[in-house]
């Protein structure tokens, strides 16, 4: 350290003096951002958590209405419901677990919507080949046709 430069390399500081080069090894590394801490009681594995459950809730809601696939539905909806118990600390969780329970019965309630309705469909099958049936034993026992098939195959 010196009031005057000494040669080449030699660096005038901040304090008024000027400073011998140093060599590249002795220099120290420049030094590195650190990230910046986390918020207090937060950290990115609950918010992900709470993301995911929010979109399984969200998926499984649009898609519960549909018969066969609702299924699917109600799968992404029991998903949105449990990862809701694991992290239950945002309010996203919580429309997160209400979308996923809503999911969830919705896609039931159409699922037995959607057996009751094919059940009487088959019934309505079934009554119609019945009344054939005996349509055709009556006119070949009898050679008259009873004609019932009309009224049970409507």
């Amino acid at each position: 350290m010196s009031d005057t430069s000494q040669g080449e390399g030699w660096w005038l500081a901040s304090d008024g003096k000027w400073y011998p080069p140093q060599p590249a090894s002795a220099m120290p590394p420049p030094p590195v951002a650190a990230p910046p801490p986390p918020a207090p009681g937060s950290d990115d594995q609950p918010r992900e958590t709470a993301t995911a459950a929010l979109v399984c809730g969200i998926i499984g809601l649009c898609i519960s209405w549909i018969p066969f696939v609702g299924f699917i539905g109600m799968i992404l909806g029991i998903i949105a419901l449990v990862l809701g118990f694991v992290k239950r600390k945002t309010h996203k969780v919580k429309a997160a677990m209400i979308l996923g329970v809503l999911a969830i019965v919705i896609s039931t309630v159409v699922w037995f919507a959607f057996v009751a309705a094919v059940d009487d469909v088959v019934n309505d099958i079934d009554d119609c080949f019945q009344a054939i049936e005996y349509d055709l034993d009556q006119l070949t026992e009898t050679g008259v046709d009873p004609n019932t098939s009309d009224a049970a195959c409507d």
